[in-house]
C-alpha cells in the first residue's frame, strides 16, 4: 500500500508543477497572425473579419456580418479605426466598440509582439494580443484575449456572448476596457468595467462574459478544462497504479 501512496502522491505533485501558460485566456489556440498588425503603430485591419457561414451580430441597433481589429486593444464594427488616446468606453466616441485595453499599443520593431485571430468556428471571432508592447513602455508587453460570438451562435449556459479575458498585464499606463455605442451620451446598456485606470489593475483577472441584452454580466465558469499536459500525466498516473496492482496480485 505504501508504494500505492508514493505513486499517487508524486503525480499529483507533477501535476501541481504543470506550467499553467496563459491560464486566464479563453484559449490557446491563437489562430493566424494578422501580418499587418504584429509590427505596426496605430493602425487597423482594412477588410472585416467575418463571422462566416452568413452570420451576424447587433451591436446598438445596427446589425454587423464582421468587426475590425486595431492594434491599440479594440475592435470596432463600422469601420476601421486607429486612436491611441484611452477613452471611457460609455463616452468614447471613436465608434461602436469592444475594448478589451484600449490604451497605446505598439507592435512594431518587436518581434515578440503579435495579434492573431482565429476563426475556425462558424459564428466566433477570437482576436489574442500576445505580449503586445505598451507605447514608451517597450520593456512592459501585455497579453489579453477576446470573444465575440454571433447571435446565431448557441450560448454555453457558463458562458455569454462577449469574453473577455486577461493574461499578464504589465504595462502602467492608463487603459479603459468594456463595450459601447460610440456616442458620448451613456448609454445604460453599455459596460465600462475599466476607465483611466493602469493596466496592471487588469493583470489576470478573472474571465468577464457579457449578454448584448443590457450588458448582463454572465459568472465565469466554476472550473476550466486542464491543459494537455495534466491530462496526460493524469492518465500516466492512472496506468502506473493499475501495472502496480497487477504486479501485486498473487
Amino acid at each position: 500500500m505504501g508504494t500505492i501512496f508514493r505513486t499517487i502522491f508524486t503525480a499529483i505533485v507533477a501535476l501541481a508543477w504543470v506550467p499553467t501558460a496563459n491560464a486566464g485566456l479563453f484559449t490557446n489556440n491563437f489562430g493566424t497572425a494578422i501580418v499587418d498588425l504584429s509590427d505596426c503603430d496605430d493602425c487597423a485591419t482594412t477588410n472585416s473579419i467575418l463571422f462566416g457561414g452568413g452570420q451576424s451580430i447587433k451591436f446598438f441597433g445596427a446589425t454587423y456580418s464582421g468587426l475590425y481589429i486595431s492594434s491599440n486593444g479594440y475592435l470596432t464594427f463600422d469601420a476601421p479605426h486607429t486612436p491611441f488616446a484611452t477613452e471611457r468606453i460609455d463616452m468614447q466616441t471613436v465608434g461602436p466598440m469592444i475594448a478589451g485595453l484600449f490604451t497605446d499599443l505598439d507592435t512594431s520593431n518587436d518581434a515578440s509582439s503579435n495579434v492573431y485571430v482565429n476563426t475556425s468556428t462558424v459564428g466566433e471571432i477570437i482576436v489574442t494580443y500576445q505580449m503586445v508592447s505598451h507605447a514608451f513602455q517597450g520593456d512592459l508587453h501585455s497579453t489579453f484575449q477576446l470573444l465575440i460570438r454571433s447571435d446565431q451562435k448557441f450560448l454555453p449556459p457558463d458562458q455569454g456572448q462577449l469574453g473577455f479575458f486577461y493574461g499578464e498585464i504589465n504595462g502602467t499606463n492608463n487603459v479603459a476596457a468594456g463595450f459601447g455605442d460610440g456616442l458620448l451620451t451613456v448609454n445604460p446598456r453599455e459596460v465600462s468595467f475599466a476607465s483611466n485606470s493602469p493596466g496592471t489593475t487588469l493583470s489576470n483577472s478573472a474571465p468577464r462574459y457579457y449578454t448584448l441584452e443590457g450588458g448582463g454580466n454572465v459568472e465565469p465558469p466554476a472550473s476550466s478544462v486542464p491543459e494537455p499536459a495534466s491530462l496526460m500525466l493524469t492518465g500516466a498516473a492512472i496506468a502506473v497504479l493499475a501495472a502496480r496492482r497487477r504486479r501485486q496480485r498473487p
